[in-house]
């Protein structure tokens, strides 16, 4: 049986230390798109900050998430779910993949019609 956080090709697990490298490559490609604009941040500061997403318990239904290729163990991107509201049943997440793994997946919509 695999894993709820296993699919096809991708896994998602908690952040490690070493998962720092990747999230710098992902500060700049977010920085290319021209979408984000972040102050530069050292390695230094990359590696303290996974290094604490590492130990760090999440915020009941707050959390950040490593994305990684089943097929080589790499770091790809990261989800993580922000502001949860479970009376309200509201959250906002954020989606992030590095720039070779974007558009690789596959997603059919089928939106429902409605008749009047």
């Amino acid at each position: 049986m695999t894993s709820f956080w296993t699919g096809k090709r991708v896994r998602l697990r908690g952040i490690e230390p070493e998962d720092w490298t990747a999230f710098m490559g992902f500060a700049v490609d977010e920085e290319r798109l021209g979408d984000l604009l972040h102050p530069p941040r050292s390695a230094e500061g990359f590696c303290a900050w996974a290094k604490e997403q590492a130990v760090t318990k999440s915020d009941g239904d707050c959390f950040s998430l490593a994305v990684e290729a089943l097929d080589t163990g790499q770091t790809i991107g990261v989800v993580g779910s922000h502001y949860a509201d479970p009376r309200a049943g509201r959250f906002e997440y954020s989606i992030t993949m590095g720039a070779g793994h974007r558009r690789k997946g596959s997603f059919t919509c089928h939106p429902r019609r409605h008749h009047t």
